[in-house]
């Protein structure tokens, strides 16, 4: 009987050292990845995307008819971002895919930085649609 009571547990842990349990290093659960902050044009670009959103809202709620004087620098912007925003979204989607590789995951910053692109497109597709009134 002496020898059923003798048996060690094989899930014990055992220490080199005449330690004891409380003096080991217990490893983080936070990864490195985590720890490292993120350069500020992860914030800071999509919100130039987010910039145009107020005009956006402005020209929504106005009629379709402006003033020519209005008109066209509206519409000289609605096809400059119209040109720019492949290359902008491109740099979004590129920017995302870096964070993803570097295991910097975030739900919440990945949608911040997608949804960033829809603002600047409603933009110029709204600018396109205003017609002149000549006066």
């Amino acid at each position: 009987m002496s020898d059923e009571k003798k048996t060690e547990n094989p899930f014990k842990i055992r220490s080199l050292s005449n330690r004891s349990l409380s003096d080991e290093a217990v490893p983080r659960a936070e990864t490195k990845a985590n720890e490292v902050e993120l350069h500020p044009i992860h914030f800071g670009l999509p919100l130039a995307g987010y910039a145009c959103f107020p005009i956006f809202v402005g020209l929504a709620f106005s009629e379709t008819y402006v003033h020519a004087l209005v008109w066209l620098p509206l519409l000289a912007l609605s096809y400059l971002i119209l040109l720019i925003l492949p290359f902008y979204a491109g740099f979004i989607f590129w920017l995302t895919f870096q964070r993803i590789k570097g295991r910097k995951r975030g739900v919440g910053l990945t949608l911040f930085q997608i949804l960033s692109i829809a603002p600047p497109l409603l933009l110029s597709l709204r600018g396109m649609s205003l017609q002149p009134i000549f006066v």
